[in-house]
């Protein structure tokens, strides 16, 4: 039982973060730290731009393409079965920017 708890808590932990930094670029129109890390480690394919401005293809503006990361992120949060070994951990916190190397060393 002690095993679902804690990595309920790294799930919601991580979902919290990654929603907070979504507010924060809405509100300021920055990036941070947590947002850098999501766009980086999105599996989402990064989009090349449009050969002529009279393209009719559909193409993200930077908000869109942000609230589709982050809703990404967290519906693998609530999905996924991560578990709690250190190779979990680091698949829930690392793409939101978070230095699992001094987290799980100390």
């Amino acid at each position: 039982m002690s095993h679902a708890e804690f990595e309920s808590y790294f799930e919601d932990r991580a979902i919290q973060i990654a929603a907070n930094a979504l507010k924060s670029y809405v509100r300021r129109g920055r990036s941070g730290r947590v947002l850098a890390a999501l766009m980086t480690f999105s599996p989402l394919a990064p989009q090349s731009p449009p050969g002529s401005l009279n393209s009719n293809a559909k193409f993200d503006d930077a908000i869109s393409r942000v609230h589709r990361v982050v809703s990404q992120f967290t519906a693998e949060m609530r999905d996924l079965n991560h578990g709690i070994k250190e190779s979990n951990i680091i698949a829930m916190l690392y793409p939101i920017g978070n230095l699992c190397k001094s987290i799980l060393n100390n």
